[in-house]
Formats: structure tokens, sequence, C-alpha cells
């Protein structure tokens, strides 16, 4: 860096200082448009002062204007002093093409041995997405749509890559590149279901009332009561044929019971889900642990991390949850253990497991 910022500081002063018949003075010959001899001008004055950023708009507007291959030396320099290494190479390869034998030998060795320095701090990454389609941007500007013709070159450095798709999620991703360094990417976007048409009410003639029923004809039976045995009471007769009480208790027991296996059945589901959300977790984390521990880029590491850090949490959810719902089945228990006997209540419990879902199908009888 401290030789970069020694070149720029001394081109800007040949620039500033520079005779009418000197090297960056060449770009003015040929009696360009007046407007373009403005903007190049005022692009020399930028680049003297360190305005780099000023001086490439200055030059970039005065080659649009009158396109002398010259310029295209002076935007190269500029590019430099900016870090931008691929617009760099890309405007003193159209130099060399463009002034071919008119470039002075010196100069043209000059500039193929920046070329070179350029070329080592430039890196290519190759983009797939999946469907293919999306418009890729890297750090915000336009690269195409996939399948990309070829790879992209990009400086050296952190970048942002983002693929956007209509009716997919945006996926963006954050990746390193190197010089002279080969990468590729893919990306998976995630299709957005679209919301489902409400189907329009269909309106409902209302039903006819019915005509009155009739009234039930009640027919009139008399029960013959046989006499008591002699020597037995009245009293004691009536206290034969009166129905035994019924005991207030059993309809309390049988509910109880009711709502001990019901929690049983609440729990056994609540500690099933639990322990297959832990089972998923715990395979989540150990593959995405695996990932970070063969990633060879911080790219592939800071992609993997989520996922291991997902996969944790969602085994430690999946144990709490478990633990909730084994607490709740213990309170089913205690409830069933606690009714009393005297019960006509008949329940059966068939709990499923499988190593996607889990349940139980609870029946009974009063």
């Amino acid at each position: 860096m401290k030789t970069v910022a020694m070149l720029v500081s001394s081109l800007s002063l040949l620039i500033a200082f520079a005779a009418p018949g000197g090297r960056f003075a060449l770009a003015a010959e040929g009696d360009p448009k007046g407007a373009a001899r403005e903007h190049f001008q005022k692009g020399l004055a930028a680049f003297a002062d360190q305005r780099f950023a000023e001086a490439a708009e200055e030059f970039d507007e005065a080659y649009r204007l009158s396109p002398a291959f010259k310029l295209l030396y002076n935007i190269g320099l500029v590019d430099v002093a900016l870090g931008r290494s691929v617009d760099a190479v890309d405007a003193f390869d159209r130099y060399l093409k463009q002034g071919a034998s008119a470039i002075p030998a010196d100069r043209r060795r000059e500039v193929s041995e920046e070329i070179e320095k350029q070329l080592a701090r430039i890196g290519t990454v190759s983009i797939r997405t999946f469907p293919e389609g999306a418009e890729i941007r890297i750090d915000g500007a336009l690269i195409g749509r996939t399948p990309l013709p070829k790879s992209v070159r990009v400086n050296a450095g952190r970048h942002t890559v983002e693929a956007i798709l209509a009716g997919h999620s945006t996926q963006t991703r954050e990746i390193a590149i190197s010089g002279k360094a080969e990468n590729a990417i893919e990306m998976t976007l995630e299709a957005i279901a679209a919301p489902a048409p409400i189907a329009p009410a269909i309106p409902v003639e209302p039903a006819s009332p019915a005509p009155p029923a009739s009234p039930p004809v009640i027919e009139k039976v008399i029960i013959e009561t046989p006499p008591p045995p002699s020597g037995v009471s009245d009293k004691a007769q009536i206290e034969r044929e009166s129905p035994p009480p019924q005991r207030a208790s059993e309809s309390s027991i049988g509910w109880q019971r009711i709502a001990g296996i019901v929690v049983i059945a609440g729990g056994l589901v609540t500690a099933t889900y639990g322990g297959i959300e832990a089972y998923h977790g715990s395979n989540q984390a150990s593959d995405a642990s695996n990932r970070l521990a063969n990633a060879t880029t911080d790219a592939q590491y800071d992609a993997d991390l989520p996922d291991f850090n997902a996969g944790k949490s969602l085994n430690q959810r999946g144990w709490i949850i478990a633990g909730v719902g084994a607490a709740v089945f213990v309170g089913g228990i205690v409830l069933v253990a606690t009714a009393p006997k005297e019960s006509n209540t008949t329940v059966s419990l068939a709990p499923w497991v499988t190593a996607e879902a889990g349940g139980v199908v609870v029946g009974g009888a009063w």
C-alpha cells in the first residue's frame, strides 16, 4: 500500500505540472471538442489533488465526448488509485488494443507490468442458482441473470452477492475473494407460496319450517302390585319396593378418572413432540458441526454457523417441551390413582409414535 501511495503521489505531480507535450497531456491532442477538453482539464486537477473519484468521473465524461485512446491510460491510473483493479485492467487492455503501434515500446511495457500487478489482486467467482433466471447483483451492481455465460472477475476482498427472482425469497451471501483465486457458489431460492383464493360465499336458501308434530299418545298402564305376604308390615313393604338411592359420588368418580386420562394423553403427546424436536435439533446441529469442521473458507463457516446454532436451540427447546409433557403425564397418573374405585367408566389408552410424529388414541364407555 505504501508503494501504491507513493506512485499515486508522483503521478499527481506529473499530471499537474506536465508540459503540453508530456505523456499525460497527450490525451488532449487532436483538438477534441471544447466540452471534452474542459472535463479533461478538470480531471487532471482533481487527480493532482488526489480527489480520485472526481477525477474518474471527469475522465470518463471526456472519453465519452471524445473517445481518444490516450484517455484510457489516465482512466486506468485513476482506477489503480481507487483500488478498482478490475476496471483498471479493462482500461489498460483497451488502451493497448486501441493504441496498437501508436504506443511507444516503453509505455507498452509499463502498462503491461501494471496489468500483471492488478491481476494479482483479482479473483473470479462462478454463480449458479436453483432455479435459474435469477438476477445477480454483486455489491449492489447488476451482473446479469443466471445462467451467467462465464465467471465474474471481482477485486480481492469481501463482497455481497444477491440472487433475486420474482416469486422467490431473495438470497444473500457474503464471500471473501483472494487474488487469482477461483470461487464457486450455489444459491437455492425458496418459492413463496401464494395466498389461497377466497371462494365466494354460496347463498343458502332458508329451509321450510317443518310441520308441527302431533302430540304423542300416552297409554295408560295399570300396574297391579301383589299384596304383601302375611306378617310383613306396610312400612317394610314400602321400603322393599322403593328403588335404592343413587350414590352421588359415582358421577364425580367417573369425571375425575376421565380428566386424569385426558391429562395423561396430553402429557404423552407433548413429551413425544418434544422428544422428536430434540432429535431433529441434535441431527441438525451435528450435521452443521461437521460442515463447520470441514469449512475451508470464512464464507462457508459463516454460512453454516447459523444452522448449527439453530440446531442447538431446537434441541434445547425439544427437551424443555418433553420435560413439560412428562410433568403433565405424571399429574394425570396422580388424578387417575386418587379417583375412588366405584365407577362404571371404562377407558382405553393406545399411544403411537413414529420417527416423524406421535400421538395417543383414547376411547371410553360410560
